[in-house]
């Protein structure tokens, strides 16, 4: 399930969960698939340099390659654009899934909360971080408020 988000293979995370995979089953290096399709969702490694360059698009969430990523296949490519032309990305679908799966978003290091903070991804900030009115801000339950 983690390698499926991370790859923002989207058919496969569908499969694994309706199989009752574990979202919140962490990698041997404490990462949650919900933080590996957050990264994702904020560009991956091109998010993470144009980050520290401080490149605009990305301080909105809105990172070049959201939808897929390096190393990514022809036809996971054509997957990718047809996902985002649909109007959500597939790390996107991948994230929106996994929170109907009830990953934590405080699992791991970093987690889910703390990878939308890092990689300021906005368009899910209220969702995982809680704190939006109105939203169900998952995460936001046992927070003391």
């Amino acid at each position: 399930l983690m390698l499926s988000s991370y790859h923002t293979h989207a058919p496969l995370v569908r499969y694994l969960l309706s199989q009752n995979a574990d979202p919140n089953t962490l990698n041997d290096r404490g990462q949650s698939p919900l933080a590996g399709a957050v990264f994702k969702a904020a560009g991956g490694v091109r998010g993470m340099s144009a980050l520290r360059d401080g490149g605009e698009e990305h301080r909105n969430g809105q990172a070049d390659g959201a939808g897929g990523g390096g190393g990514e296949t022809e036809g996971q490519a054509e997957e990718g654009r047809r996902e985002e032309v649909e109007g959500m990305s597939a790390a996107d679908k991948i994230i929106e899934m996994l929170l109907e799966a009830g990953a934590d978003v405080d699992k791991g290091r970093p987690s889910a909360r703390e990878s939308v903070e890092m990689f300021r991804v906005e368009r899910w900030r209220g969702r995982i971080c809680g704190g939006v009115a109105g939203d169900g801000g998952v995460g936001a339950e046992g927070d003391g408020e």
